[in-house]
C-alpha cells in the first residue's frame, strides 16, 4: 500500500506529487498548486519586512492607544526623513542652478 501524497492542480486539474513546500508548482502547467497559501505567505513576509522598518515595533497585544501612538511616531520619523532628503535635493538644485548661471 502506497502512502503517496498527491495534490490536484486548481488550474489544469492534473495530479502532482506533494512536496509540502509553499511554492510548489504544477508539473503540467507551472501554476502554483496552492495559490491561497502562497498569497498568505507573501502577505506574512511583507508584513514582517514592513514591521522591521518601524522605529517602534507595533505588537498585536498592544492596546489600541499604544498602537496609535506608535503609528504616529513612526509616521513622524519617516516624514522627518523625507523632509531632510527633500531639503538636500532642493539645496543641490539651487547650487546647480547658481553654478550654471555663474558660468
Amino acid at each position: 500500500m502506497s502512502l503517496a501524497n498527491e495534490i490536484k492542480c486548481p488550474h489544469c486539474e492534473a495530479w502532482n506529487q506533494s512536496t509540502g513546500m509553499v511554492d510548489a508548482k504544477c508539473a503540467n502547467c507551472s501554476e502554483y498548486l496552492e495559490p491561497a497559501r502562497v498569497e498568505h505567505e507573501e502577505e506574512k513576509r511583507l508584513a514582517a519586512a514592513r514591521n522591521e522598518n518601524y522605529y517602534l515595533k507595533i505588537n498585536d497585544n498592544d492596546e489600541t492607544l499604544t498602537q496609535l501612538f506608535k503609528i504616529f511616531v513612526n509616521s513622524v520619523r519617516w516624514s522627518a526623513y523625507y523632509a531632510v532628503m527633500l531639503f538636500f535635493i532642493f539645496v543641490a538644485g539651487i547650487l546647480l542652478i547658481v553654478g550654471i548661471i555663474a558660468m
